[in-house]
């Protein structure tokens, strides 16, 4: 998404902290940036909400799943006598003033901000401190960046967008007369979660790519990468 926007971070930590000041900060320039008190309101609510989904309610969910498999591990193999302590379940609970759960919110956040930066008042010292000063890059038209790891059975497939929306992403596994398509993705890292063709036998993977600007195709294929996934 940064690449989109010039300014949005990349690490979902960062992208707390910059929600976190945007709403916290917005109301100050309603005027300048040619906005109301509602908008400016429903801004704040929606960083807050953001906020908490990528930031609280996530990291609950990681540290929940690891105390569930230390206490499955306790469970199965632990020393006797000891009774382990079952982890507790973590819900979801949006902070008071937070917007409603609903889809596309930083979309619409984004274009929010997209008219800002076009009100005579704006200027850069005010994106300066709300985090929204930058431009998208030029789509490169180049071929893309393509990287691929084994993770367990799992090959992750990772593509540098340079700018652009997404890519389409082909594989041909061990035996396969040629390449075929995979996947369209906008996603950075593509998981490749298929069962080996015989279980029990390692198979080679090859994977491509090819830029896509959500219509169509673009641009030329990448190198091919070749991956070896464990039956």
């Amino acid at each position: 998404m940064a690449s989109f926007t010039g300014f949005y971070p990349d690490r979902e930590g960062d992208q707390c902290e910059w929600l976190d000041n945007l709403g916290g900060k917005c109301a100050g320039y309603t005027v300048q940036l040619g906005s109301n008190a509602a908008e400016m309101t429903q801004v704040k609510a929606v960083c807050t909400l953001l906020s908490y989904v990528k930031g609280v309610w996530v990291d609950g969910l990681q540290k929940q799943a690891e105390a569930a498999v230390a206490f499955r591990n306790a469970i199965e193999t632990g020393k006797p006598p000891t009774v382990p302590t079952v982890p507790p379940v973590v819900t979801f609970s949006a902070p008071a003033g937070s917007a409603s759960p609903t889809t596309g919110l930083l979309t619409w956040l984004f274009t929010v901000i997209a008219r800002w930066k076009t009100a005579p008042g704006c200027s850069e010292s005010i994106m300066i401190d709300l985090g929204i000063k930058g431009s998208a890059p030029e789509p490169s038209t180049e071929p893309p960046d393509i990287k691929a790891k084994v993770d367990g059975s799992v090959v992750k497939v990772r593509v540098v967008k340079s700018g652009n929306k997404g890519y389409i992403l082909q594989s041909r596994v061990q035996g396969d007369p040629g390449f075929s398509d995979l996947a369209t993705t906008t996603a950075a890292t593509y998981e490749d979660k298929r069962p080996v063709k015989n279980p029990g036998t390692a198979e080679w993977r090859e994977y491509r790519a090819k830029f896509w600007d959500g219509t169509e195709a673009i641009g030329a294929w990448s190198e091919v990468v070749r991956v070896t996934v464990e039956g």
